[in-house]
């Protein structure tokens, strides 16, 4: 269960989605930071050595949320439109007949 916290209207998450560099290209390079962190030993984890990059990843993975949701709005209102289009030509041909 991954808990979300709305804060500035942006999402913090507890818990990522599982790391596969395929579904976030523009986090590879965080990606693979964190991975070696997580590799670098038990210590290191429990010390906080790798909370700076694990914030990192939440950061590029917040950015990543932004420019889909962004896309969607666009191509919701991209959809509207040529719904609106097709709807106005079957009118004229309805009228037409």
């Amino acid at each position: 269960m991954v808990k979300v916290a709305i804060t500035s209207n942006l999402f913090i998450f507890d818990m990522h989605p599982p790391l596969v560099v395929y579904r976030h290209p523009g986090c590879e390079e965080v990606i693979i930071a964190l991975e070696e962190c997580h590799r670098s030993g038990f210590f290191n984890r429990f010390m906080g050595g790798c909370n700076q990059a694990k914030y990192d990843l939440t950061l590029c993975l917040r950015s990543e949320i932004i420019k889909r949701l962004e896309r969607s709005r666009v191509n919701r209102e991209t959809s509207k439109e040529k719904r609106k289009r097709v709807e106005t030509a079957w009118k004229e041909i309805d009228e037409e007949s």
